[in-house]
C-alpha cells in the first residue's frame, strides 16, 4: 500500500521581533521602497514558506499577477523594482534567481531547517540549497533538480531514519536532463557565468589585486554587486580592471592585506566623484587618481 506523501512546506514561518532594529537590508528596503516594498518581499517569502517552504519559483512574467493577488493599489512595476532591489541587496540570492528562476536566500533555508527539524523525511534540490554542512538540519537529503520530491515511488522509509549526510547513493545528472528542466529566463538581471551550477556565484573570484607581499587579494561578485550599488555613476568593473594594471605598473606602492579595501573604495569614490567615465582623458584621469592614492597614504600611511 502506497505510504503518505512527505510534507514538503510549512504551516508556519517565523520571523524575528528584531528584523526592524538590527537588520540592514530591510532598513535599506524600506528606504528604497517604504513599506510597499516590505510587503513585496514578505508576500513572496510567505509563497516560499507555504509551498515548497524553502524556495518559490517565480519569473518577471509573473509582476502582474502577484500584484493582483496582494491588492492594496500595488502594481506590477512596484513588484518588478522591489524583487530587482532585493537581489541587488541580497534578501534574495542573485546567482540562483538569474540561473533558475528561484526565489530563496540563505535566511529562509535557515528558517526552514529550523522548521523541519522534527521531520522524518528532509530533502530539498541540490542545485537550490545555498547554506553549508555546519548550518543544515541532520539528516538532510539533496536531491538532483529532476528528482519530483512528491512522488509516491521515491521510495524512502518513514519513521525515524537515519539519513546520510552525504547524498554518495545518487548518480549524477546527465546533461541532456538538465537541459530539460525548467528554468526561467530572466533578462533584466543576468548573470555572468553560466558554468558550475552548484558554486555560490556571489562568492566566485572575478578579478584579483596583487598585494605588497605578492599575494593576490581576491575580489568576488557579491563585492562588485554593494559596489555597483553604492558608485552608479561608474562602470566598477572596469575600474578595478585599472586597479589590477596600477598595482602591476607600481609595484612599489601595491597596498598591503589591511590597506587594500580602503584603497579600492577611495578609488571608486573618486571615480565617482569626477562623474563617472569619459569626463576626463586616460592620463588626466589617471593623474586624478594616483593624486588621491598619494594623499589618503600621506594620512593612513603604513595600514595600507
Amino acid at each position: 500500500m502506497a505510504g503518505r506523501l512527505p510534507k514538503i512546506g510549512l504551516d508556519y514561518a517565523s520571523w524575528d521581533i528584531d528584523i526592524f532594529d538590527k537588520d540592514t537590508k530591510i532598513d535599506k528596503l524600506l528606504d528604497a521602497h517604504g513599506w510597499n516594498g516590505f510587503a513585496v518581499y514578505f508576500y513572496l517569502c510567505q509563497r516560499a514558506y507555504g509551498g515548497e517552504g524553502y524556495f518559490y519559483q517565480w519569473g518577471y512574467d509573473d509582476c502582474a499577477s502577484t500584484a493582483r493577488k496582494m491588492g492594496g493599489g500595488i502594481g506590477s512595476g512596484t513588484v518588478r523594482e522591489t524583487v530587482g532591489y532585493c537581489l541587488q541587496i541580497g534578501l534574495f540570492h542573485k546567482g540562483l534567481f538569474d540561473r533558475w528562476g528561484v526565489l530563496t536566500s540563505r535566511g529562509i533555508q535557515k528558517r526552514y531547517c529550523m522548521a523541519i527539524k522534527n521531520r522524518d523525511v528532509r530533502r530539498v534540490i541540490a542545485e537550490y540549497w545555498l547554506l553549508q554542512k555546519n548550518e543544515e538540519c541532520k539528516g538532510l537529503l539533496k536531491l538532483p533538480l529532476n528528482t519530483n520530491l512528491s512522488e509516491r515511488n521515491v521510495n524512502f522509509p518513514t519513521g525515524n531514519s537515519n539519513f546520510p549526510e552525504e547524498n554518495t547513493n545518487f548518480l549524477p545528472i546527465k546533461e541532456s536532463k538538465v537541459k530539460k528542466s525548467k528554468v526561467y529566463k530572466n533578462t533584466s538581471y543576468s548573470f555572468a557565468d553560466p558554468a558550475e551550477p552548484d558554486a555560490d556565484k556571489e562568492e566566485m573570484e572575478v578579478i584579483t589585486l596583487t598585494l605588497n607581499d605578492k599575494t593576490n587579494y581576491p575580489v568576488c561578485q557579491k563585492d562588485i554587486d554593494t559596489w555597483s550599488c553604492l558608485y552608479p555613476a561608474i562602470d566598477v568593473m572596469q575600474e578595478l580592471r585599472k586597479m589590477k594594471d596600477w598595482c602591476d605598473s607600481n609595484p612599489a606602492k601595491r597596498k598591503t592585506k589591511r590597506g587594500v579595501k580602503r584603497f579600492i573604495s577611495g578609488w571608486l569614490m573618486r571615480a565617482q566623484d569626477k562623474g563617472g567615465s569619459g569626463k576626463y582623458t586616460k592620463y588626466e584621469e589617471r593623474t586624478v587618481l594616483e593624486k588621491g592614492i598619494e594623499e589618503e597614504e600621506e594620512l593612513v600611511g603604513d595600514d595600507w
